[in-house]
């Protein structure tokens, strides 16, 4: 059972990522599904539906005005739709509001329609009555759903939970179902020193939740919103208010791959040819022989589901961590594997918001022994501070190999063979290829460090041992002891194509 809570705590902290939206040739334009909106006498929200083109960043220009003072509230930044809050009409006659919609580059008039009320009916009666809920569901995808919630009572508390249904119906009543919220909450709650009150404080909401985003579900599932009023202190002040749902199937893709592994000792080559040049899709190896497909597929799923998680904890969207691992049409990928073993090579196509979507092909293929390089490597200080350096690496050849840098006293009197196996031992390297600048910190002042490079595919040492002695300048504030460094690249290394946390034995 999984509730998704939607909690403005920071349990975990990230930094957001924003990218530059892609420019769009495409002008932007709105086309309402129909410019009249009939609504009846008893008022609510009424929904105008639209469709657009061009960039989606453009809805932020959309504005809404409207005379009428019968139309309360203008709500225009859900994708795809405009939602006015419409009173009661307290007449027997019909009336008409004017909606003048305007964006960048264009405008629509759209008619709000109320009905006049029933001279039959009751009168409308006075605010105070018990609060009650509407959930709109906007948008429903494979893995995620978007949805708004708009009270009666803007001023009562209430939360709004999701679950899938099957768990949902699980409990055989309200005060049930509550209990379970609560307990969950609790256990929230004890976990980041927080009392429950606190918890819930920071969680209840009043007036309209507007774009509601959960990701992370199951396709082709059913799950239940559900919102009630609650106040911090964990009383339940109305009924649970449900809407059901079920995200989208994802599309199986009639799709098959030509691998074709090149291996040149514990190096290889994988190349994939797919049959459709349009469909993104993923490859990758593992080690071991003749791996099933429907394992590979499933172990690799849950790697893909990582890797989105992370992605949304950056602010950004399970297509944008997609569009970071996928191919489209021919391409490879390269690594230095472990020496004389097997593996089996895979590759299978991707929806965009990140699960995989065919039959999977498969290739074995084994790797010789890790051949001595002949690359030649050249370490360069560029620049010293007290407590900083810059440094650049020069290589003959594209061969993979080890960096890392100490203070010098840390290894005096260690023979080379010893200082590699005390690098890699303690984890201590960062593996490269071809030529890289980068920087050294923090430093002491007045200190002499070492930084090595050496050889290093598959887990075999491959060249000797080059060393680069530097010793920071005096004065400065820095106050640094002997200690780990951070070494950082100026770029990503091109290595991490088949990485050891993705080539797992089954």
């Amino acid at each position: 059972m999984k509730n998704f809570l939607l909690l403005p705590l920071a349990i975990c902290c990230c930094a957001a990522c924003t990218q530059t939206p892609e420019p769009d040739d495409e002008p932007f334009v709105i086309t309402f599904d129909s410019t009249e909106i009939n609504v009846s006498a008893e008022g609510g929200y009424a929904r105008a539906p639209y469709s657009f083109t061009g960039s989606r960043d453009n809805i932020s220009s959309i504005g809404v005005d409207c005379p009428s003072s019968w139309i309360t509230e203008k709500i225009y930044d859900v994708p795809g739709e405009i939602i006015v809050s419409v009173e009661a009409n307290p007449d027997t006659t019909d009336r008409v509001a004017v909606l003048n919609v305007g964006w960048y580059g264009g405008s629509e008039t759209v008619y709000v329609m109320q009905d006049g009320r029933d001279p039959s009916s009751p009168d409308i009666p006075d605010d105070g009555e018990d609060a009650i809920f509407e959930i709109t569901v906007n948008q429903i995808k494979e893995s995620s759903v978007i949805y708004s919630v708009y009270p009666s009572d803007t001023q009562m508390t209430y939360l709004n939970l999701l679950m899938d249904k099957a768990s949902y119906d699980m409990f055989e009543d309200e005060d049930t179902r509550f209990a379970n919220d609560m307990a969950y909450f609790n256990q929230v709650a004890q976990a980041n020193g927080m009392s429950l009150e606190e918890l819930l404080r920071q969680n209840l909401k009043t007036g309209n939740t507007i774009g509601v985003s959960v990701t992370s579900l199951t396709p082709d599932t059913e799950y239940c919103i559900y919102v009630y009023g609650v106040t911090s202190e964990a009383e339940r002040l109305t009924g649970y208010v449900p809407e059901f749902f079920v995200t989208e199937s994802v599309p199986f893709v009639d799709i098959d791959f030509d691998l074709n592994p090149t291996v040149n000792g514990n190096h290889v080559v994988i190349e994939a040819i797919p049959s459709d040049d349009t469909v993104p899709y993923v490859m990758d190896a593992y080690s071991g022989r003749g791996i099933d497909g429907e394992w590979l597929k499933e172990s690799y799923q849950t790697y893909i589901n990582d890797v989105i998680n992370i992605y949304t904890m950056l602010g950004q969207s399970a297509a944008d961590a997609v569009k970071s691992i996928a191919h489209v049409g021919p391409d490879a990928i390269e690594a230095d594997l472990n020496p004389n073993s097997d593996y089996t090579a895979f590759a299978v196509s991707i929806s965009l918001s990140g699960y995989l979507n065919s039959e999977v092909s498969t290739k074995d293929f084994s790797t010789g022994s890790a051949q001595p390089s002949d690359n030649v490597i050249t370490i360069e200080i560029t620049k010293l501070e007290p407590d900083y350096a810059e440094y650049a690496i020069y290589t003959t050849n594209n061969d993979q190999y080890a960096l890392a840098a100490l203070d010098s006293r840390q290894v005096e009197g260690m023979a080379d063979d010893q200082i590699i196996a005390a690098l890699i031992n303690n984890n201590l390297i960062t593996l490269v290829n071809g030529d890289v600048t980068g920087s050294l910190y923090p430093l002491a002042s007045g200190t002499e460090y070492v930084m090595f490079a050496f050889g290093y595919s598959g887990g075999t040492v491959t060249t000797g041992l080059v060393k680069e002695y530097f010793t920071t300048p005096s004065g400065g504030t820095s106050s640094v002891g002997a200690g780990r460094l951070n070494l950082k690249l100026d770029r990503e290394t091109p290595v991490p194509v088949l990485t050891d946390y993705k080539i797992n034995k089954k």
